[in-house]
């Protein structure tokens, strides 16, 4: 048995494997990670069974703000505006997945109701609500080519701004 150790920017995993090369690692013959993945983007939920887990975006992540702005009226009756809420939404595309991975996705991760988003550029952990209401359980099958999925989702916290 070797054993390995690698960073992949989310999580460190130590194991024992029965095969490591590259960026491949397998447990009984069966491949378990592929260590090669890079993103700038993780997800962090809790699944199904209750349990913590992580989904890394490997896509593109693009960010729209809604602004809520809040205005008086003075006594000469000019608008004057005294705060505005900035909450940040974002668009997560996955990288092509596995029917597997996909199937995990579908079941454990849209559904959650406890998501957290990890910049890992920035270094940067918020909470998130995922927004979409509901999921297509894709697969390579079906679709008769590689699967990725778009998550939409907004910040917990809205940013208020005087």
């Amino acid at each position: 048995m070797n054993y390995f150790s690698t960073s992949s920017g989310v999580t460190t995993l130590e194991a024992q494997a029965s095969y490591y090369s590259g960026n491949t690692v397998v447990f009984d013959g069966v491949i378990k990670y592929d260590t090669g993945c890079c993103g700038d983007w993780a997800l962090y939920y809790i699944n199904a069974r209750g349990g913590w887990d992580s989904f890394l975006i490997e896509g593109k992540v693009k960010r729209t703000d809604a602004i809520t702005r809040y205005e008086y009226s003075n006594a000469s009756n000019t608008k004057k505006q005294y705060m505005s809420e900035v909450e940040p939404a974002y668009e997560m595309h996955t990288g092509w997945l596995t029917d597997s991975q996909s199937e995990i996705l579908a079941h454990n991760l849209i559904p959650s109701v406890k998501v957290y988003a990890h910049n890992l550029n920035e270094n940067k952990l918020f909470p998130v609500v995922i927004k979409d209401t509901s999921v297509e359980w894709k697969n390579f099958k079906n679709e008769k080519k590689l699967v990725s999925y778009t998550i939409n989702v907004v910040a917990g916290d809205k940013e208020t701004r005087r």
